[in-house]
């Protein structure tokens, strides 16, 4: 898994760690005259960390949140990168540093309580969110 540092100059969860994210973006992300959230998610992702699209598969919705501090609803995503971690960057400022977790509910676990104190409220509901779903049968 793969978590960026906010900076201190962002609107939401500045100097807190959260996990690559942003708007569907009205000239980009739309698929016949509809939004399409999987592609914002590809695009946010592809800028944010400098990945090539042919290096992002198995792009799933874990679920859906509401994050009432900026009134709006968030779709969670999980995917793989075919990319080495040692490779990834953040392409943007919006960024100080990336860390990197093990896939593995350990692993996760281990960074929410040694991290508890710097994770955004939104990554923390997702990350629980992703704890508890259902691996066999996921669903959006």
């Amino acid at each position: 898994m793969v978590f960026g540092l906010r900076s201190e100059w962002v609107q939401t969860y500045a100097h807190r760690l959260d996990a690559p994210a942003g708007f569907v973006d009205r000239g980009r992300d739309w698929s016949d005259r509809s939004p399409d959230p999987f592609k914002a998610a590809t695009r946010e992702v592809e800028e944010e960390l400098q990945v090539a699209s042919d290096d992002i598969s198995n792009l799933i919705c874990v679920g859906v949140l509401f994050d009432a501090d900026f009134d709006q609803t968030v779709m969670i995503f999980e995917c793989q990168l075919d990319s080495e971690a040692a490779l990834l960057k953040s392409k943007t400022p919006e960024f100080e540093e990336i860390r990197f977790v093990n896939f593995t509910r350990d692993s996760v676990l281990r960074f929410l309580r040694a991290e508890k104190q710097l994770i955004s409220p939104q990554c923390a509901e997702s990350l629980a969110l992703w704890l508890k779903r259902d691996r066999v049968n996921p669903s959006c």
